[in-house]
């Protein structure tokens, strides 16, 4: 009735549906995860309605509203020119039967507007439950959507989402479903229909073999999906053994590295955390080289930080000139910068300026120096502590998510002191400095009483 074809997974992923319980599925980025499961939904009710409803959650509303729910309002308008079946779907809701309290209906919502209460008690002779983004959802509401199927035989549960958290419900269970699959991006026909793998991306370009040559001047046949462009890009940027490349790349729940400082489990509970901006807040600079690393400027308002700008090839001055324009429309509390090496130019520069300066020098000695090995690792450890507390991060941040995932720890020579890895370390394997982490950092650093009461103007 659509006139659409799946393409191979995505057929098996609803055979799947059909035939089992639960259907859990890891996937790579822009595999077209929200485009099969609005297809399974209307599937559904078509198929098994009146006496039918389908509940689609997702962590925030925007993911309901304008991802899933669009892809079923676009769906449901090629319906509605063939079958004349219920009304238009409204931005969540779509009522199939004559009377708004007959149960054929299908309902969207936020799972971080509901309660555990709230995500119960949706019953009728046949329900499907798809839970979008399935890692950032909170065990209670997964648990309470459950309780609605009843029925192994009428009721239904699919679970799908980037496989970002191994310890969330969506990575503990993924393999226990009856159907489970994982999607990597070298499966989708964009690479298929070329021949493209892992490995003909690791071959330099112009040498026989390499994805470009393979592709030729062919176009994508799939241009939605995910691309080998995007591949390539986050391949030389986070690293093929960085967890987020496991996880948005090769569909692979990723495990926590035990000397990670950030597990993946960590930095997902923080994009899951919905926290209140407070105040003006502190705005924090970390300074790239010109031409080199970026300069990244953050916002840290209480427990909520999200980063504001990423300034490329720019000149100190032009640097300067930017982030002013920046602190003087915000009107920031404090104004953060690391002091150290390039920065140390604007840092003074914008001290002069009276703004109210706080330095930041990683190269310090630690004011903990029995734990910790400079300042930098400090800074880096009390950071975890604040995440581990309560922060909300922003989670469309994956340059943030793969620099943090990326830390690692370990003791320092045959010292007592632990030391982070060092910085020129991580960007060899990074393909570039850790601007976002270290901006991170900056604005949740333990400033020195000393030191803050020296240079605050």
């Amino acid at each position: 009735m659509l006139d659409e074809t799946p393409w191979a997974k995505q057929s098996e992923i609803l055979e799947s549906l059909r035939d089992n319980y639960i259907t859990s599925v890891a996937s790579c980025h822009a595999a077209g995860k929200s485009y099969i499961a609005a297809r399974a939904a209307i599937w559904f009710l078509l198929a098994f309605g009146p006496d039918c409803i389908v509940i689609t959650t997702a962590p925030t509303g925007r993911q309901v509203r304008s991802i899933l729910w669009q892809e079923i309002r676009v769906a449901a308008a090629k319906l509605r020119r063939k079958v004349p079946i219920g009304s238009k779907p409204l931005l969540t809701r779509w009522d199939m039967g004559r009377s708004f309290d007959e149960k054929w209906f299908a309902l969207g919502f936020a799972s971080s507007d509901y309660n555990v209460t709230a995500a119960t008690g949706w019953h009728a002779g046949n329900v499907l439950v798809i839970l979008d983004e399935a890692c950032g959802m909170a065990d209670d509401v997964i648990d309470g959507l459950i309780g609605c199927l009843h029925n192994p035989r009428t009721c239904r549960l699919l679970k799908i989402g980037n496989p970002t958290d191994p310890v969330s419900e969506f990575g503990r269970e993924h393999q226990n479903a009856g159907g489970s699959f994982n999607i990597s991006a070298f499966d989708t026909p964009n690479f298929t229909e070329f021949g493209i793998t892992a490995e003909t991306m690791e071959i330099k370009p112009g040498e026989p073999g390499n994805w470009r040559e393979l592709m030729g001047d062919a176009e994508l046949p799939w241009p939605m999906l995910v691309t080998p462009d995007w591949v390539d890009v986050v391949r030389k940027k986070w690293g093929q053994l960085n967890p987020l490349y496991l996880a948005k790349v090769l569909g692979q729940f990723p495990d926590d590295n035990p000397h990670g400082l950030f597990p993946m489990s960590l930095i997902e509970r923080c994009h899951r955390k919905k926290v209140e901006p407070e105040g003006a807040g502190i705005l924090a600079l970390d300074v790239g080289r010109e031409g080199d690393d970026p300069s990244v400027l953050g916002r840290r308002r209480g427990r909520h930080y999200r980063k504001i700008k990423e300034y490329r090839r720019m000149n100190l001055a032009d640097l300067r000139q930017k982030v002013s324009k920046v602190a003087d429309y915000i009107g920031p509390e404090e104004f953060r910068i690391d002091s150290i090496g390039i920065g140390a130019g604007p840092a003074d520069e914008m001290r002069k300026a009276g703004y109210p300066m706080v330095f930041v020098n990683f190269s310090e000695a630690s004011t903990k120096p029995l734990e910790y090995y400079k300042y930098r690792t400090e800074c880096y450890f009390h950071l975890a502590e604040v995440m581990d507390d309560c922060l909300d991060l922003d989670p469309d941040d994956d340059d943030l998510t793969a620099q943090l995932a990326a830390i690692t720890y370990g003791p320092h020579g045959q010292t007592e002191t632990v030391l982070v890895t060092p910085k020129e370390k991580l960007k060899r394997s990074l393909g570039r400095s850790l601007d976002d982490a270290d901006a991170l950092a900056i604005a949740y650093a333990p400033v020195k009483p000393a030191l803050r009461a020296q240079i605050f103007v």
